[in-house]
């Protein structure tokens, strides 16, 4: 799985470009790029970029928009915005800005009056916001391996859930003529899907890359996908063989069957923490950012015989130039006029000049139809299912349980209190916060996560009475957005941003104390231990990493990293006693087979127990135990639940198959309680085990 950060660029135009257009010289190889100058007043830890009607938007530490339209060469700024964290990918449309932030989900931003800009909504999706374009009153979201989420934005300050369309891992996204073209990573895709409609959108074909697939842009009749990092279709190679750089090229005259041309092979190569490749074209010239690898212009007079000309690479003056890593990183760029705008995070932006080069119009063709629709989740026959009443529209991620009463995060719809009957669930109350993502009760107070707002404790005065008593807004002076929140005694307390779970000392509520920090791995899943084990040991897993383990009776509190056992992206652990179980863990020294799961006791370094559930429904999933019944809950939709009493023969029980994304489940005696996503909040009808 991609394990990046990523932004994108998109230009709108004020020159005229023909399918058939000629080039306007004989190019040179070698010649096409000016000498560079630095940007001046470019954000910190630039990430994102886009250029519209002649305003160039720049996302970092903040974001920045700078006006090019008297000078090209010589941006002004014009307008400034800090909040808006983690910026991935932009887009723009009639001065509203539409970002993708990763764990942060998609910020929309009004721009339209540059002295006073403001954030419009920050909006939780699906998954990782990565890949973003906006066509209409519709938003496309590649969230990638959650698929790519369709999101209504007529109202830009209250974003409403449509539907979501799985694909293998979307990276990014781009709507032309009713179809949405998404480059997936993992399995090195383009992934095309009808969404001339939202009450009929379908994958319409999944066509093979040669290398990992990522940007994607349309010019006219032709599709641009940049890939990357490893060659995953060509048989005889390793995984991480780091000959994925390229260009295809894709002829959409019928725009559901896209025809390859031709491909452009790049240097190979490949270096972390990196990996982002954009393609932009304008007239016969397609410019690619390839991360480590640099900024390429490629000539596509000929679509069937592209030539390169020219690459530019921002050197790292403290850092020997490699062919894995020759520079810094280009992790996007926008096209104005005479000029290219090359972003990165560790050097900003510099101008570019190229002398060919002006802002085209990109054109979405016919936009789509029935934007406010929405897909009806429903539940399996076996659950009870509750949603939140209209008009409220919440992702449930999270529940957290108090004998009978089970308080709902409910993402942007907030937090609900339900009371557990045999029947199902009864609203009794809803906690006056308009984000809630996380939640965790313990010793009379119930400890939310709740977004740009940060964590907040409340002491229950009743079931669905809330007293405030603390909150955290910024940890090391850091804003952060408060995903989630696990407590684990009157003492300690996790607060996580998804990407870092942070380890505070709780003991005075009103002035908590910042630890340490565990996990440092994109957010894909939660990957905290509910539970301490033996009393005293906090456990983790960093995805493709490894498991770490805090002792919280050393003093300090002393982290551990436990490097050869690796869980993956889809996997986590839970208690099982007094130890750890993992699921699927990749230890290849350890264990005789890639899928099943490992007990690990607190701080050891092994030997590991390690077995395998019967049936590939078990691979993966975050896991959870209640001393008799294994329940391993899977994001994207199902739940594999096994007896677990004898862990040498484990026998499954049931797999229940959602239509929403879903949280991970908790158990209320030997029933299941599940964060159903969009499908609400479902507990299940009758015991697991009979």
């Amino acid at each position: 799985m991609k394990k990046f950060l990523l932004s994108i660029a998109a230009s709108l135009c004020v020159c005229a470009w023909s399918a058939d257009a000629t080039s306007p010289r004989v190019f040179e190889t070698g010649k096409v790029f000016g000498k560079g100058v630095p940007l001046a007043d470019a954000p910190m830890r630039a990430m994102a970029a886009t250029l519209e009607d002649g305003l160039l938007y720049v996302g970092g530490r903040d974001l920045r928009v700078f006006d090019t339209r008297e000078n090209p060469l010589r941006p002004r700024l014009v307008g400034k915005l800090s909040g808006v964290l983690n910026p991935r990918q932009i887009v723009v449309q009639k001065g509203i800005a539409y970002i993708s932030a990763r764990e942060a989900g998609m910020w929309i931003v009004d721009f339209r009056n540059l002295a006073a800009p403001k954030i419009l909504s920050r909006y939780d999706c699906l998954g990782l916001g990565t890949g973003i374009d906006v066509a209409g009153d519709v938003c496309f979201l590649g969230q990638t391996g959650n698929g790519v989420e369709f999101t209504d934005v007529s109202d830009p300050a209250t974003p409403r859930h449509s539907r979501r369309q799985k694909t293998s891992e979307s990276q990014s996204v781009v709507y032309h003529n009713g179809y949405v073209y998404s480059g997936e990573w993992n399995k090195g895709e383009l992934t095309v899907i009808r969404a001339d409609d939202m009450k009929e959108v379908a994958i319409q074909k999944v066509v093979k890359l040669h290398g990992n697939g990522d940007g994607v842009w349309v010019q006219g009749n032709y599709l641009y996908c940049a890939t990357g990092r490893n060659a995953v279709n060509q048989p005889g190679l390793k995984p991480d063989n780091y000959q994925g750089n390229g260009l295809e090229i894709f002829d959409i005259s019928n725009p559901a069957d896209p025809r390859r041309v031709s491909r452009v092979e790049l240097e190979h190569g490949f270096s972390k923490p990196m990996d982002m490749w954009i393609p932009r074209a304008c007239g016969n010239l397609v410019f690619s950012a390839q991360t480590y690898s640099g900024l390429y212009v490629t000539d596509v007079t000929d679509k069937q015989h592209p030539k390169v000309l020219d690459r530019w690479i921002p050197r790292d003056p403290k850092r020997p130039s490699t062919a894995n890593r020759p520079g810094f990183s280009v992790t996007t760029l926008a096209i104005g006029n005479g000029v290219v705008y090359a972003v990165g995070p560790d050097f900003g932006v510099t101008v570019l000049p190229v002398r060919e080069a002006c802002v085209e119009k990109t054109e979405h063709g016919a936009l789509p139809r029935n934007a406010s629709w929405r897909l009806p989740y429903t539940a399996p026959e076996t659950f009870h299912q509750w949603q939140p009443p209209a008009p409220w529209r919440g992702l449930a991620q999270c529940v957290a349980l108090n004998g009978d009463i089970c308080y709902a995060a409910c993402g942007n719809a907030g937090l609900f209190v339900l009371q557990v009957t045999q029947e199902g669930f009864r609203q009794i109350g809803r906690l006056p916060a308009k984000d809630v993502f996380g939640c965790a009760v313990h010793g009379g107070h119930l400890y939310t996560a709740e977004g740009i707002c940060g964590w907040a404790v409340y002491r229950l005065d009743g079931p669905a009475q809330f007293h405030e008593v603390a909150r955290l807004e910024a940890i090391n002076g850091t804003p952060q957005i408060a995903r989630d929140v696990w407590v684990y005694s009157d003492k300690w307390a996790i607060f996580s941003n998804r990407r870092q779970n942070h380890l505070f000392d709780i003991a005075e509520l009103t002035a908590p104390k910042y630890i340490l920090s565990v996990q440092d791995s994109p957010g894909w899943d939660r990957y905290m231990c509910p539970d301490l084990l033996g009393g005293r040991w906090l456990v983790c897993n960093s995805p493709f990493k490894h498991i770490e383990w805090v002792d919280l009776e050393a003093q300090p509190p002393q982290k551990r990293k436990i490097a050869d056992v690796k869980p993956l992206a889809n996997t986590s652990l839970c208690a099982y006693g007094d130890q750890a179980l993992v699921t699927a863990i990749l230890a290849e020294s350890q264990a005789p087979t890639r899928w099943g799961y490992a007990v690990i006791t607190p701080g050891k370094d092994g030997p590991w127990t390690f077995s395998t559930l019967p049936s590939k429904s078990a691979r993966g999933g975050i896991p959870r135990y209640n001393g008799k019944i294994l329940a391993s809950a899977h994001r994207n939709g199902f739940i594999s639940v096994w007896d677990l009493r004898s862990i040498e023969k484990p026998i499954a029980l049931q797999t229940f198959q959602f239509t929403s994304i879903i949280g991970i489940p908790v158990f209320h005696g030997d029933r299941l309680v599940v964060p159903g996503g969009y499908s609400g909040v479902l507990l299940q009808k009758a015991p697991c085990l009979p």
